[in-house]
């Protein structure tokens, strides 16, 4: 009994009142690791809704619109004398939103599933779009590429689908 204060109580040690701490900030951190853990899932998760966003060819594999992208990439790939095979395609159209991103990054996808490495170069330097469409970070990529001494393996990065490679702008 603590006879030194006005309060008749027990009185806790030094020992129990540092476990006592230590209980209440292993219980923060618990706290805070559950809460990071949340916005860890909720950020792959708006991620992931950024690229089934704009990419049919990942969100639904079976819709019409998927197979007329893999029609596509069949007509391109028999469109060359039997042997060859397509090395460099490029997508561009004179109109400004006319789905040229779009496009591409679905075609990149189709060609990725079918098995062949696909690198998607994103030369727009006004209004690039592939990092938003892929959820890639823009730190290094062409415009590094051609203003800089860097090699050009730095700028690529690997996208969420196999066998799928992106070099922002």
């Amino acid at each position: 009994i603590d006879a030194g204060s006005k309060h008749i109580g027990v009185s806790a040690t030094t020992k129990e009142k540092e476990l006592y701490a230590a209980d209440v900030e292993l219980r923060n951190d618990i706290v805070d690791l559950i809460s990071t853990r949340r916005e860890m899932r909720k950020t792959r998760r708006a991620r992931n809704a950024s690229i089934r966003k704009y990419l049919i060819t990942i969100s639904d594999k079976t819709s019409p619109i998927t197979e007329r992208y893999r029609t596509i990439r069949t007509n391109i790939q028999y469109s060359f004398p039997y042997g060859e095979k397509l090395h460099t395609l490029v997508v561009t159209s004179p109109g400004v939103g006319e789905g040229k991103s779009t496009t591409t990054a679905n075609l990149a996808v189709v060609y990725a599933n079918f098995g062949q490495k696909v690198l998607i170069i994103d030369a727009d330097m006004r209004k690039p779009t592939l990092d938003k469409i892929f959820s890639l970070e823009k730190q290094v990529g062409l415009s590094t590429l051609l203003g800089t001494n860097i090699h050009a393996e730095e700028c690529i990065q690997e996208s969420l689908e196999k066998n799928l490679f992106v070099m922002t702008s």
